[in-house]
């Protein structure tokens, strides 16, 4: 009897050992394949841009996706999704499936929705792929504008304040980036209450509204405007950098005319979260070539988007360190409901 019980203790044990090495090897889970074991893209890709059509930032995203694609020997379809700030597009992406097919667009004012909470929908739902671009932001008038310079547009603006009334600038989204670089300019100038901003949901819209000389004045980037500062349409008065624009060496910087003022923004490649390991791996590796094809960098110069390459850790840390900055920004002058 007491060999019987000592029998049946050791095949127990050794069936829950057996029971728990497979539990083990089941814990362990099925390794994920590596890169070269899996076939990606096999169909084409759907993008998000949440500006819109025609504007800087789908000008430049769609010119860079027709490097990528190249690389991935896939289409990538490009929808806008635009309104909220750019939240309403992100919201979408951030929900699409992460199966490597669905990418979006970010750009600085997903860190300007995460401190407004307009959406529940921040850059860390996203697996990043790689930042493709950095840029000032600037300060442009309509050729006919009776202002050369930066310092005859700040006594225009003082002059309209004293007569209670406000310059009309354009910017794209509400309390956004072009919104933010606006107020951090009236500080650095004494312009404080000087203007009016009117918001619009691309830099497209914005800029027809300049051209048809219903605004005084735009914040924006140089993509979606640059054929009209060649050709005289429009008049780019200061660059919110560190340097003067390439293109354009002759206008200043406003720290050139002793304003410290500088307010630049970006464009970041991104999945939604939880897309597998192996195709992140392809998509930044197709990522890099794409930015280093040096047809893509003609493209780029030629088109003033202000190509910057930060891989994804980098961007991840760019991102991090900038949102506080965002967000005291916007606290500091009242841009947070």
């Amino acid at each position: 009897m007491f060999t019987n019980k000592r029998l049946q203790r050791g095949i127990i044990i050794v069936a829950l050992l057996g029971i728990l090495s497979f539990a083990l090897a089941g814990c362990g889970g099925k390794e994920e394949p590596k890169k070269e074991e899996i076939k990606y893209p096999t169909k084409p890709i759907s993008a998000i841009c949440p500006w819109s059509a025609g504007g800087s930032s789908d000008v430049a995203f769609r010119g860079y996706l027709n490097y990528l694609k190249k690389e991935l020997g896939q289409e990538i379809n490009v929808t806008n999704i635009t309104g909220g700030n750019g939240s309403i597009g992100w919201s979408a992406a951030a929900k699409a499936d992460p199966d490597g097919y669905n990418m979006a667009l970010l750009t600085f004012d997903i860190l300007t929705v995460e401190a407004q909470k307009l959406a529940p929908v921040t850059y860390r739902d996203f697996d990043i792929i790689n930042m493709f671009t950095n840029h000032p932001s600037v300060l442009i008038v309509h050729g006919d504008s009776p202002w050369k310079t930066l310092d005859e547009f700040l006594e225009a603006a003082k002059k309209a304040k004293q007569e209670g009334k406000q310059l009309q600038v354009g910017v794209a989204g509400e309390n956004g980036l072009w919104h933010q670089a606006g107020v951090v300019m009236e500080e650095a100038t004494g312009t404080e209450g000087a203007y009016k901003y009117i918001p619009f949901k691309g830099s497209s819209d914005q800029l027809a509204a300049m051209l048809g000389k219903h605004l005084d004045a735009m914040i924006t980037s140089t993509t979606a405007s640059k054929s009209h500062l060649e050709a005289g349409t429009l008049r780019m008065l200061a660059v919110m950098g560190n340097e003067r624009l390439e293109d354009f060496p002759d206008v200043p910087t406003f720290k050139d005319l002793g304003y410290n003022v500088v307010y630049e923004s970006w464009r970041v490649l991104a999945v939604p979260k939880g897309t597998p390991e192996p195709i992140l791996q392809i998509l930044r590796e197709a990522g890099k070539k794409a930015f280093e094809n040096p047809e893509f960098q003609k493209w780029a110069k030629e088109s003033d988007i202000g190509a910057l390459y930060r891989d994804h850790e980098q961007t991840v840390k760019f991102m991090e360190e900038q949102y506080p900055v965002v967000e005291g920004i916007m606290k500091k002058f009242g841009l947070l409901k």
